[in-house]
């Protein structure tokens, strides 16, 4: 998932302001192909490897042995190997808020949920206990006083993704800690990791 700030490697683009969000895949940081979960039958939706980088939508025209004949959603005839080729997750899953419930946990998969929640500004995404977030390039009204408030003694479960759940979480096992029998206290410690490239936002 990648901003107009990023190389143009990109296969397609979604735009929100004036920042364009774009399906991708960097060379570098793909040692192999990623296998194709199931065997999708004719007309099935698919993501497929653009040749420009990144990936495209298309539905399954036919196949034969290890060939995948699809039609991209611009009307394009292609044939690519069965590895290239990945199940589309189902359109209700698109902006899911957690990406271990995808149901076809591929990568095209996982980038389309990020994009489409950023068109939406929703930033944040669990991935298990993970929360992922992309940077907006843009002021959005979900660190206010009310949102503060609405986080204040819930837990993670009771809100959509936000950093303020993390925190929240971390300050009531610490808390819990605390209240512990002193020999208790280490097993519970609370840390927060953040990490992502330079410029991320972090």
């Amino acid at each position: 998932l990648s901003s107009a700030r990023m190389p143009s490697v990109f296969s397609s683009s979604l735009t929100n302001s004036s920042v364009s969000v774009r399906l991708s895949v960097f060379a570098s940081h793909r040692t192999a192909p990623l296998p194709s979960p199931g065997d999708p039958a004719p007309m099935a939706a698919v993501w497929v490897l653009a040749p420009e980088g990144g990936f495209v939508a298309a539905k399954v025209v036919s196949r034969s042995g290890d060939s995948v004949n699809v039609q991209t959603a611009d009307g394009k005839p292609r044939t690519l190997p069965s590895q290239d080729v990945f199940p589309q997750s189902p359109p209700e899953q698109n902006a899911i808020d957690d990406i271990s419930r995808l149901v076809n946990l591929s990568e095209p998969c996982v980038l389309n949920v990020l994009a489409t929640r950023y068109l939406k500004d929703l930033i944040y995404t669990y991935c298990g206990l993970f929360c992922v977030a992309v940077n907006p390039y843009k002021q959005l009204p979900i660190y206010d006083a009310a949102t503060i408030a609405a986080h204040h003694g819930h837990v993670r479960a009771d809100l959509p993704p936000h950093l303020f759940s993390l925190g929240e979480d971390a300050y009531r096992s610490m808390l819990a800690s605390l209240s512990s029998a002193p020999a208790a206290r280490s097993s519970v410690s609370q840390a927060i990791l953040c990490t992502g490239e330079s410029g991320a936002g972090k």
